[in-house]
């Protein structure tokens, strides 16, 4: 009698400090991974201080900063793998931290980033050992919801913007862009304070989960940054078909092809006026950009080719 013994491998997820409390872009990304996991029949756990038994993991995986210099420090190299969720947040906004990341570049199975960007950087900065490129992938509803009595429906064109208020999501070219063109509706998603409206056509509309299905209601996506690495958000924009206009930083440029589905710019609000002004005025060129977004999308940025290049390493 021949018996098939399958061996299941297990990972360890170890999350952002933030989560669960706070569910930004790579907060979620890090969620389409988790659940992608199961589905290829993968044994993931959360770390918690319950299961601290760490030689039952086959792979720990680490993502943020933070968790990644402490995980290196705590948890076995051979077993290590670290997703830097955008490099910019050590290179350049805490680089006080970034001789921990060189001292600690030994101390892992895989290093992964998410965008060409974010790894030609680090090879700048000396780290090169089993530096990876896995380009972020999600997995979109989308069914078709109905929204009643929202405050923009008497705007003919909308724009929307899904980031939480800080300083580095640049609220304020936000503003000034939606100044420049007072014809469209301009729809903040991620604000968790309430925040009054300076302009008839800007609408704040609060932290509402699953925000990216409000991209079936509008015309365009924009974005608005100072750092990046590979926006979950416009990922999400160009899985419904939306054109986007976003700031020249991090990986946005490798997703959002110039005069193809949108445009990276300056962080100059009179620039980003101009693009959309320039897609909205068109509405052949702005179904064409929405058609190479989602085109795009489906070939390069799904949560099963994201997966599977993680499987690879993982097995490596």
């Amino acid at each position: 009698v021949f018996i098939e013994i399958v061996y299941i491998m297990k990972v360890l997820f170890v999350p952002p400090m933030s989560y669960p409390l706070h569910m930004g872009g790579f907060e979620s990304q890090v969620m389409h991974i988790y659940k992608e996991l199961i589905e290829l029949g993968i044994d993931v756990d959360w770390y918690n201080l319950s299961n601290t038994e760490i030689r039952q993991y086959d792979i720990i995986h680490l993502h943020s900063s933070k968790i990644g210099i402490l995980g290196r420090i705590i948890f076995p190299k051979s077993k290590t793998v670290y997703t830097v969720h955008g490099f910019d947040s050590i290179r350049i906004a805490y680089r006080k931290y970034l001789y921990l990341e060189k001292l600690l570049k030994y101390k892992c199975k895989a290093i992964v980033t998410v965008s060409e960007y974010d790894r030609r950087n680090m090879y700048k900065e000396g780290l090169k050992l089993n530096v990876h490129l896995i380009r972020n992938g999600i997995e979109v509803n989308m069914s078709k919801l109905i929204f009643e009595n929202l405050p923009f429906s008497s705007f003919k064109k909308k724009v929307l913007c899904i980031a939480r208020v800080a300083k580095p999501k640049r609220l304020d070219i936000f503003i000034e862009t939606a100044k420049l063109l007072p014809q469209y509706a301009f729809i903040w998603i991620g604000n968790t304070n309430e925040i009054e409206s300076p302009l008839p056509n800007i609408f704040f509309m609060g932290n509402i989960p699953y925000a990216g299905i409000y991209n079936q209601l509008v015309d365009i996506f924009m974005l608005s940054s100072d750092f990046e690495g590979l926006p979950i958000v416009i990922l999400e924009a160009m899985a419904y078909g939306k054109p986007i206009v976003a700031s020249k930083v991090g990986g946005i440029n490798e997703i959002v092809i110039d005069g193809k589905n949108g445009y990276v710019v300056n962080n100059i609000p009179d620039i980003f006026a101009d693009k959309i002004k320039y897609i909205l005025d068109d509405s052949d060129r702005c179904h064409d950009f929405g058609t190479y977004s989602r085109k795009f999308f489906n070939e390069n940025l799904t949560v099963n080719k994201m997966v599977n290049k993680y499987v690879d390493i993982y097995m490596s």
